[in-house]
């Protein structure tokens, strides 16, 4: 089972130089756009910088990462192999 971790709204503000506030809108916005987008069945793509892109079509989500951060996780190189 993967761990749920909750936002530390305060290390967010404190790394990027933002209000707590701030912070806290822009997610809610993102939150708030792609709950509305998946709704209405839209298509969706979000890139995350330096590991991947996560888009929805259809309802149906699928994460695609890039072949440098898989790289940089896993040196032996054999889980780009098995990804593929």
């Amino acid at each position: 089972s993967i761990p749920l971790v909750s936002l530390n709204f305060c290390d967010i503000s404190a790394r990027t130089g933002s209000t707590r506030e701030v912070v806290e809108s822009c997610i809610d916005r993102v939150l708030t756009t792609l709950n509305h987008a998946l709704h209405h069945e839209q298509i969706v793509d979000i890139v995350f910088n330096h590991i991947g892109a996560l888009r929805v079509r259809h309802g149906k989500p699928k994460f695609r990462f890039f072949s440098s951060f898989l790289t940089q996780m896993d040196k032996t190189g054999l889980l780009i192999g098995c990804l593929k």
